[in-house]
């Protein structure tokens, strides 16, 4: 499962393949970064509550650092999270965001709000 140098090494590496579609490219990093680890800390608090939510720490994590990671793939920002989304069920294997498809897939749908395949949509 990707972790959070891995999702700044994509989101990076977007950046990069899409220049010029993020006022503030760094302001972005820093906001995956955070996010991924506000998610692990709130998730950490919640198991040490109540220890039988089935949360798997890594996914929700690594689906919080990657909510934004549609925002470089296209300059106006409508509906980021569904191609970010898109992004990841297409590309996820292949940049070893998990190892396998359907860990891919759920990891995709913590970001957005329906809960089946967006690629019809997009």
């Amino acid at each position: 499962m990707m972790n959070k140098d891995g999702i700044l090494t994509l989101a990076r590496n977007l950046l990069e393949a899409n220049p010029n579609t993020l006022n503030n490219p760094d302001g972005y990093l820093t906001h995956l970064s955070q996010v991924h680890d506000l998610a692990r800390d709130v998730v950490e608090n919640i198991h040490s509550k109540y220890k039988l939510i089935p949360l798997i720490l890594e996914e929700v994590s690594l689906a919080a650092g990657l909510h934004d990671i549609g925002r470089p793939l296209q300059k106006d920002q409508t509906f980021h999270e569904l191609r970010g989304a898109k992004y990841i069920e297409e590309n996820g294997l292949t940049k070893m965001v998990a190892p396998y498809i359907n860990d891919v897939y759920r990891i995709a749908q913590i970001f957005i709000k329906n809960p089946f395949k967006i690629n019809q949509f997009l």
